[in-house]
């Protein structure tokens, strides 16, 4: 079995893909239409990007919410993704405007600039009903907390922060910090950084750890039962929580 984790990046996407004992193949791409070709085989496949949409009637997803609750010193890495109507819009300023028209919000910088990515990721899962139960969304800080048991002390572009990352990572698979080194030595840091590395190992780890019995946020419950955007896809941000951890809430 292959599971799958895969980030954006400044050149595109990194897909990290874990299949066999100890087998980890980091690859790079320009659209996820490519990487999803690449990987439509795997058992799981996590992102980090918002894949249900809220809309104008219910411009706040629950899963945001409850992921900053969980996180709360790194709530800020949450951000609320664009509403479904605004997604198509040709700029940030026509997109806030509209935003701000159809739900009396307006849309971040920050989440205008993955807009590209979340189209990207829209048009794949859209393709036929089986994709979304193979494509799921996941937040990587929300990975890390659930597989630590406690949210990560220090910001995740930084030293302190990347090592904390490591020392997490290398319970589940013990050539993290080899397998980061490689990918840093084989491509600039202009194209991907050394946190986008990190973050598409830990989705990948959570998926292989969890296998078919991933977790979710707002909670757990069937995929038929979740809460879905106007197109039909869950809004729901999925991770691994191990049965020998025990969860600290966040304080902060």
């Amino acid at each position: 079995m292959k599971f799958v984790g895969a980030d954006g990046c400044a050149a595109g996407w990194v897909a990290v893909a874990l299949s066999g004992p100890g087998f980890a193949e980091v690859q790079m791409f320009e659209g996820f239409s490519d990487l999803w070709r690449a990987h439509e085989d795997a058992q799981t496949l996590l992102v980090d990007m918002p894949i249900g949409l809220p809309g104008a009637a219910s411009p706040v997803r629950e899963a945001d919410v409850c992921a900053r609750a969980m996180l709360g010193p790194r709530r800020s890495s949450v951000f609320s993704p664009p509403l479904r109507e605004v997604l198509d819009c040709p700029d940030h300023a026509s997109a806030n405007a509209a935003s701000r028209k159809l739900c009396g919000k307006g849309l971040s910088r920050q989440a205008w600039n993955i807009a590209e990515k979340i189209r990207q990721v829209d048009e794949v899962v859209r393709q036929a009903p089986a994709i979304p139960g193979v494509v799921r969304e996941a937040h990587p800080e929300v990975c890390f907390a659930a597989l630590a048991g406690i949210p990560m002390n220090h910001y995740k572009k930084t030293l302190l922060g990347a090592l904390d990352r490591l020392k997490v990572l290398q319970k589940y698979y013990e050539s993290a910090e080899v397998l980061l080194r490689n990918t840093m030595a084989e491509h600039p840091r202009t194209a991907v950084a050394e946190d986008d590395v990190l973050d598409a190992l830990v989705l990948a780890v959570s998926a292989r750890e969890a296998g078919p019995n991933l977790l979710c946020l707002p909670k757990t419950m069937p995929m038929d039962m979740l809460p879905v955007d106007g197109c039909g896809l869950p809004m729901a941000i999925w991770y691994h929580a191990p049965q020998t951890t025990t969860f600290k809430p966040a304080k902060g």
